[in-house]
Order: structure tokens, then C-alpha cells, then sequence
């Protein structure tokens, strides 16, 4: 048992010193009532640890304690000759305040920096893996869960099941978690009790958070037996033994505004329970946790149970420590909407009913890093689409060398099929698609930094994720849209310091589910050299 307490200790030192995974808000447009009954409508942006309201047409707003929302105003302006400090956000906005402003964002805490290995901070995955997954269902006695056991069990053993092993390319299996509550290995415990009171933490994360899942791991334990799936006997039940996500009765807070809610989040207990005779919930080999809410609704008309998308972006950062790829500044949209890491979560095809429902594929960086896509290049190469019937994990993304280990590019074959039509909400119904091409640089650990991303998407029409519009059916490459990709094209193949990479992309094919692309460079007689050193 000592040993036991020792690990929480050394957990709490962790939880000073890593960052809340979590999953950037819907983007859905949202009708505020003010108490006089006015009505606003707004979009909630950023994510679990910065996140804001702006009017349809880009104003902030803050909600006061009286229940009314108003335009955010700066303190400078504040302190100025403003006259009127108090302006409800339903009336028209003032002549002198401009779109976008905001408050600061705020520092995410600082993160857990892995040992360098070699020339690279991040070290390829290996390939297969088959693991387990619990819901547990938790509620209050003020605010009861409303969905069915039956509907969870649901999303794990098709949903959740049928897109990781497509995205994988079968490397993943992921299986509901045997346990003796209701409808016996279904993977689902709940509902349970927890408390009297729903916290409604909202965008505002913190201990009360980590309260909710550990009174939830241990309402649990009486029909679900932890140690079984302690497989290395090391005292852990760690998130590639068992992914335990909490389901919070209520609200899902990155949809709407709604109360009571959480932000869906994946972390670790500072302070673990010891249930079975082994840790749950400790940071150890990964993240301890994921939780959401349970419904999302953003008017009265739209109220639903969580879509897949949330619980397919929290349980990659669970399970397979996939990073954050939108950017968690907010100063940027990271990669857009063309991964599941990033506002691809909340994708939906023409005809889903709700955003999530079709989350789209991983970007070609989470394929090849995780070893789903072998990513190999040469003179000339066929690339299949991701989500083509046909694809495989030896021909949807081409991985290309350049002069320095650390940075590299990545061609990837997006089309309108599988879940790859979850583009469809961002660029139309039908859209032609392409490549994308993505600039990797390993020296990075997020998309924060707008200068040198980790994964950065070249918009083949010269724009910018930072700018609108943030999807675009022009950022592929394909004849009739751009076709060459090299030191002098716009956007370019440079290093991020300017510094030419000697890749040479051209001859791109018309957008198809087979494409075909000519690839050149300088350093090709780099690459196993460059591939020995980083394995």
C-alpha cells in the first residue's frame, strides 16, 4: 500500500506540470435569451480552457450575474471616454468597437515535456492495438440522466468500434469492457449516483472535474472488476488497458452554452482512488481519463445525445496521446477541419442531422506517426484515397524527406466518401477534394505557434488557416487548382526557416480516388539515412 500512495504522489507533481486535452467547440450557432426576452444569436469558439461567445457577426459577449449578455468591452476602452460601459448585446453594437476583440487568452498550464530521443521528440508508434472501453454513466440527485444504457453501448461497440478500425486500417480493435451492471459486457455502468449536486463546471475546468470522474470510478467498482485489466501487473490500470470516459449528465459545454454542464476533456486524477487493489484514473503511460456531457442542444428544437465525433477525438487523446491539432490559442484554426484532432470532430455529411455525426479522418500526420500508413515516397507514386474501399495502410499518405530530420512533408488523398464526408458541413456537399499537402515539424508539440506548426496544412490556393475562410475546397491540390509544389511556388516548400528543403512535388493528377503524383527532390538519397536515425 505504500507503494500505491507513492505513485499518487507522483501523480499530484504531474498534474502542476501537463495540459487538458480537450475538444474545440462545435462552431454551432447558438439563440441567447436576454431576461427580458430579447433574443441573441451567437457562436461559442475556442476550447475547455479558453473559450468565448461572438455574435453572428463577430463580437464578443460575456454573460453577467444578472443573466444578460453584453458586449465585451476592453479595459482601455473602459477606461477611455466610453459612456455607456453596459451595452446589451441585443441592441445594435457601438460605432467605436470592433469585431474580434477579446479577452486575453489565458496561459494553458505548462505540459509535460517527454524525454528527447534521438533527433526527434516524437518516436513512431507501433502499429496494432486492441484495448477496452467503460462508459460510465454519472449523474446527481438535481439533474438525472435522460439517455439509455442501451444508447451508449451502442456507439462503442459500432460507432466508435467501426471508425477506428477504418481509419486505421485495421491496426485498431477496440472491444466494450466486461462488467456485470444491467446488460452484462456491454460495456456500460450507469446510471450511478455521484452527488447532490451537478458542479456545471462549463468551460471552466478544474477539481471539480476530477471529483465527478473518481466518484464515478468508484461507484463503478461494485460491477466491474479494475484489476483484470491491470495486464502488466504493475499496480496501474492504465488508459490502453481499460479507457474509462465518464458521461456527466447534463450538458456538453463545447456545443452550447447550456446548464448544467462539463467540456469535454481527457486528463488525470491528481489523486487517484485505489479500487481492487489497483490505481485508476493516475496519469501513467498516457491520460487517466476522458469525460463529456451527455447532450447537446444549442436551441429547444436541437436537443440530442452526444454525437460520435467528441468521443472519437477524446478517446484518440485517451488511448493513443494524439495531440491537440486545432490551435489551443485560438489565434489560428490549427488544421481546420481536416483531421479528427482539430474542428474535423464536428463533421457531419449533407444529410446527418447533427454536427459529430461523421467525424472525418485523422490527418495523414496521426496515420503515418502511428504507423497506419506506411507513408513511403519515391520518384512517382499512386496515392489512394483515405476512405476509399480500396485504400490501404501502403498507399494513402506519401511521406517526403527534406534536409532537416525534424521537418518533413506528408501528401495525403481526401475525397468524398467514408467518413471523409464529414467534410461535407465545412466544404459543401460533393466537393472535388484532392491532396493535401502537410508540412511536419517534430521540433514542435502543438499547433500553437503560428510560425512553425507541428502539422501545418499548404492551402494550395496561397490562404491561410488563420483567415477565413478556414476550409476550403481550394486548399487542394489537383489539376485546375495547383499542381506544383516547390522552393518557389506560393505557398512554398521551404524549411521553416527559410532554408530550401529540396522538395519538388508536380505533375499532381486530377482530383480522384486514385491520384498520382511526381515527386522529386535533392535529398532522396537522405531518406534512409534520415529514417535510420529517427528508429
Amino acid at each position: 500500500m505504500r507503494n500505491l500512495y507513492k505513485y499518487i504522489f507522483i501523480g499530484s507533481i504531474y498534474f502542476f506540470s501537463t495540459q487538458i486535452f480537450a475538444v474545440p467547440s462545435a462552431g454551432i450557432l447558438q439563440r441567447l435569451t436576454q431576461t427580458n426576452g430579447s433574443v441573441v444569436y451567437a457562436i461559442q469558439k475556442g476550447d475547455e480552457w479558453n473559450n468565448w461567445m461572438e455574435t453572428h457577426d463577430g463580437y464578443t459577449i460575456k454573460k453577467n450575474p444578472n443573466g444578460n449578455w453584453y458586449y465585451y468591452l476592453p479595459k482601455k476602452m473602459l477606461a477611455g471616454k466610453v459612456k455607456n460601459k453596459a451595452i446589451l448585446a441585443n441592441q445594435p453594437p457601438p460605432p467605436y468597437l470592433k469585431k474580434g476583440i477579446r479577452e486575453k487568452p489565458k496561459t494553458h498550464p505548462i505540459r509535460f515535456i517527454p524525454k528527447k530521443k534521438k533527433k526527434s521528440i516524437w518516436q513512431k508508434k507501433a502499429t496494432g492495438f486492441e484495448g477496452n472501453v467503460l462508459f460510465i454513466l454519472a449523474d446527481f440527485s438535481n439533474k438525472r440522466g435522460s439517455t439509455t444504457e442501451t444508447s451508449w453501448s451502442n456507439f462503442i461497440k459500432e460507432n466508435i468500434a467501426d471508425y477506428y478500425h477504418k481509419v486505421s486500417y485495421s491496426n485498431v480493435t477496440l472491444k466494450p469492457a466486461k462488467e456485470t451492471f444491467g446488460t452484462q459486457n456491454n460495456g456500460v455502468i450507469g446510471w450511478v449516483t455521484i452527488g447532490n449536486y451537478h458542479p456545471n463546471t462549463k468551460g471552466d475546468l478544474g477539481t471539480a472535474n476530477e471529483i465527478i470522474t473518481k466518484n464515478a470510478i468508484i461507484a463503478a467498482n461494485p460491477f466491474i472488476n479494475y484489476a483484470s485489466y491491470d495486464k502488466n501487473h504493475d499496480g496501474f490500470v492504465d488508459s490502453r488497458e481499460l479507457a474509462i470516459v465518464v458521461i456527466v449528465a447534463g450538458y456538453e459545454s463545447s456545443y452550447s452554452d447550456y446548464s448544467p454542464g462539463v467540456w469535454g476533456h481527457a486528463y488525470y486524477l491528481a489523486y487517484p482512488p485505489v479500487v481492487d487493489n489497483v490505481i485508476v484514473g493516475a496519469y501513467k503511460n498516457g491520460f487517466g481519463y476522458a469525460q463529456f456531457g451527455e447532450i447537446h442542444q444549442s436551441k429547444l428544437s436541437d436537443r440530442h445525445q452526444a454525437t460520435m465525433g467528441i468521443m472519437v477525438h477524446e478517446l484518440g487523446h485517451l488511448i493513443f496521446d494524439f495531440p491537440d491539432l486545432y490551435d489551443i490559442d485560438g489565434s489560428s484554426k490549427g488544421i481546420g477541419a481536416y483531421g479528427v484532432m482539430g474542428f474535423g470532430s464536428w463533421g457531419a455529411k449533407k444529410n446527418d442531422n447533427y454536427a459529430g455525426e461523421t467525424p472525418v479522418f485523422p490527418s495523414a500526420w496521426i496515420q503515418y506517426y502511428y504507423g497506419w500508413a506506411n507513408g513511403k515516397g519515391d520518384s512517382f507514386q499512386n496515392i489512394t484515397a483515405v476512405s476509399s474501399p480500396n485504400a490501404n495502410n501502403h498507399n494513402t499518405v506519401l511521406h517526403y524527406s527534406t534536409t532537416n530530420p525534424n521537418q518533413y512533408f506528408l501528401l495525403q488523398n481526401r475525397q468524398d466518401q467514408g467518413y471523409d464526408r464529414g467534410l461535407e458541413r465545412y466544404l459543401g456537399a460533393n466537393f472535388k477534394g484532392g491532396l493535401l499537402i502537410y508540412h511536419i515539424d517534430e521540433s514542435q508539440f502543438d499547433n500553437s505557434n503560428d510560425t512553425r506548426r507541428l502539422v501545418d496544412v499548404e492551402e494550395a490556393n496561397g490562404s491561410d488557416l488563420s483567415f477565413p475562410p478556414y476550409s476550403s475546397d481550394k486548399h487542394f491540390w489537383r489539376q485546375g487548382n495547383a499542381v506544383t509544389f516547390n522552393n518557389d511556388s506560393h505557398p512554398n516548400s521551404k524549411l521553416n526557416n527559410g532554408d530550401p528543403s529540396g522538395v519538388n512535388i508536380n505533375s499532381i493528377s486530377r482530383s480522384m480516388e486514385n491520384m498520382s503524383v511526381n515527386l522529386e527532390s535533392s535529398t532522396q538519397w537522405l531518406e534512409p539515412v534520415i529514417d535510420l536515425i529517427l528508429n
